[in-house]
């Protein structure tokens, strides 16, 4: 069974949560990740700070401390208000709750760091599906 096909299986409404670094994800509204919702229609979010990228386009070095313009817009900017945010895995627990997030997806480039005591639900290599307790 593919670990995609492990996600189409979830309920229709489902959203998996991911961890990322800040100097990665351009936007909360297009995450990395954005492949695993086209392929399964299930909604991928990414749980980090945004540094602002968008400096790069006039020349001007990235700084991991600056955020994204439009960071103070995405929910998870009360949890990562900086690029030192490491809030606890109760906390994030509880904002994903409160979201309607249910499941993680974690791979060697996006560890589980966001919830420690989700349950494994489906593995492939390196790869695997959490579910949020």
């Amino acid at each position: 069974m593919s670990l995609l096909g492990s996600i189409r299986r979830l309920t229709a409404n489902a959203k998996l949560a991911f961890a990322c670094q800040p100097l990665v994800e351009v936007s909360y509204a297009l995450p990395s990740l954005i492949a695993i919702e086209a392929h399964t229609g299930r909604a991928v979010v990414p749980m980090c700070f945004e540094a602002d990228a968008l400096s790069t386009l006039l020349g001007a070095p990235r700084f991991e401390q600056m955020p994204s313009p439009s960071w103070s817009m995405a929910p998870q900017s009360r949890l990562y208000p900086d690029a030192a945010a490491r809030p606890t895995s109760a906390a994030v627990a509880g904002f994903l709750k409160a979201h309607g997030i249910g499941y993680i997806f974690a791979d060697n480039a996006h560890p589980n760091t966001l919830v420690a005591d989700a349950i494994p639900i489906a593995t492939s290599g390196e790869s695997e599906v959490l579910q949020i307790p």
